[in-house]
């Protein structure tokens, strides 16, 4: 008799904007305590499930990725101060992604310049407290305060 081991993993509801302009919807399969914005760093490709089936996008392909639900802000969304800017980012593709870009103040008001230049490959944009955009820097035109 063989005993399957399986890692709990929670269901997070994503839509993707591609390079080209192109919307996809499905889900990532993330482990307990994981962010979608961390797979986005580290991962090779980006497994998703969409209509019962498994695709893996290269992260090259990925211009956008919208969580959607709680896990959109995580737990820690609520434990320190932060302020924000309203930002638009037009894309290569000549999309928009609009929101928040949302900080902790430090040493006063950082320029928008100075939040986007910060490590990491993504831009964070919230919208409300159920969505966050995850955009790729590398996919970016121009950014615009709002």
């Amino acid at each position: 008799m063989t005993t399957e081991l399986r890692v709990p993993v929670e269901r997070v509801e994503v839509e993707l904007l591609l390079g080209d302009g192109r919307r996809r919807r499905g889900v990532v399969f993330l482990p307990p305590g994981s962010k979608v914005e961390e797979l986005l760093e580290r991962s090779a490709f980006l497994p998703i499930e969409e209509e019962g089936k498994v695709r893996l996008y290269a992260p090259g392909a990925l211009a956008c990725v919208a969580v959607f639900g709680a896990k959109a802000n995580g737990a820690a969304a609520d434990e320190l101060p932060t302020e924000a800017r309203a930002l638009s980012v037009r894309l290569r593709s000549g999309e928009t992604v609009e929101g928040e870009l949302r900080y902790v103040p430090w040493q006063g008001r950082p320029r928008t310049a100075d939040l986007l230049n910060e490590p990491g490959s993504t831009i964070a944009l919230h919208a409300g407290r159920e969505v966050v955009r995850h955009v790729a820097k590398a996919h970016v035109e121009c950014v615009e305060e709002v």
